[in-house]
């Protein structure tokens, strides 16, 4: 079992010296002799963590904060400032960059669990409060979906329309919360909306499986409502559980038949891989506080069949469970 994170090529040096290497010194170097600090990839990943050195020097040399999505890269973490750097510098919240969820930065911080501090601060920088993603809802119905109370509140105090929001969106919202009696109740209030929920189903159960969310996920499963689709990037909810290392949901999706060799649309990768990727992410500060779960969720995925792969990019924990399963053969 190998690991591949040191291995990756790039043909950008300045993305090589600032991300890779770390070496803000080579970098300046690399700038000061006239590479591009637009270079497609140095931007994005300089938006990464909590330290805004890279970010810095980036915009020393004149980059363009809107040529990539480095706001929306921003948002993956939990950082008001380096989010208050990026806005007072003109990053648009508005800009999607054409992705294929078509989401807004509002509706980004909602998917990756941000504050009320963050939402604020992309309000105050004139966010639309209307402006839709994708599948056309509004930042306060993704909220209301994603069980935000929080958000909700801070969104209607702010102006969000209220009239358009559907009993669906109520009974995903229950159920998102993990409040099994408002969701039977809201189900017998609103028959119509527990026929239309199970269609978003999938991807509130991705969103839910981020989150570490084991309540929600159980209420869908007592609802009778499926959990195989796919959610950010062409995940399923077990990729999304693998990612943020959430064992004791990825347990469960697996108990419950999940698949464990889906491959994501984005990447072509399986669970086991997003737990290597997350594990990674989490060690650069990705998920703040968060317990290191991914060594959990390797042995878990394995447990249940899942196949090793020849070669991955995972943390150290994670590879010694991948190898003390290679060398315990099948």
């Amino acid at each position: 079992m190998s690991d591949t994170s040191d291995t990756d090529e790039t043909d950008k040096p300045l993305y090589r010296a600032l991300v890779v290497e770390r070496d803000l010194a080579k970098a300046r170097a690399l700038l000061e002799a006239g590479h591009d600090p637009d270079d497609g990839e140095s931007l994005y990943h300089a938006a990464e963590g909590r330290d805004l050195a890279a970010l810095e020097l980036l915009w020393a040399f004149g980059v363009d904060l809107n040529a990539a999505p480095a706001l929306l890269r921003k948002l993956d973490w939990e950082d008001p400032a380096g989010l208050a750097w990026l806005l007072e510098r003109g990053a648009d919240p508005e800009k999607t960059f054409g992705l294929p969820d078509g989401d807004t930065a509002l509706h980004h911080a909602i998917r990756r669990g941000r504050s009320a501090k963050v939402v604020t601060l992309l309000l105050d920088a004139g966010a639309d409060l209307e402006a839709p993603r994708g599948d056309g809802l509004s930042p306060y119905r993704h909220a209301l979906r994603a069980g935000r109370a929080e958000l909700t509140e801070l969104l209607a105090r702010r102006g969000a329309d209220l009239s358009v929001v559907t009993p669906a969106d109520e009974l995903l919202g229950a159920a998102a919360r993990g409040d099994r009696r408002l969701a039977a109740e809201l189900g017998r209030r609103h028959p119509q909306a527990l026929g239309a929920a199970p269609a978003e189903a999938p991807a509130a159960a991705c969103e839910a499986a981020w989150h570490g969310r084991l309540r929600a996920l159980l209420v869908f499963l007592e609802l009778g409502w499926p959990l195989e689709g796919r959610g950010q990037l062409g995940g399923t909810a077990l990729h999304q559980a693998s990612f943020r290392g959430h064992a004791e949901i990825v347990r469960l999706l697996a108990a419950r038949g999940a698949l464990l060799e889906t491959r994501c649309t984005a990447h072509g990768a399986t669970p086991l891989e997003w737990c290597g990727a997350g594990s990674l992410q989490r060690e650069m500060g990705a998920f703040g506080g968060d317990p290191e779960g991914h060594p959990d969720v390797a042995r878990a995925l394995v447990e249940a069949g899942a196949r090793l792969p020849d070669r991955i990019a995972a943390s150290e924990p994670v590879l010694a469970v991948l190898q003390a399963a290679a060398d315990a053969g099948p």
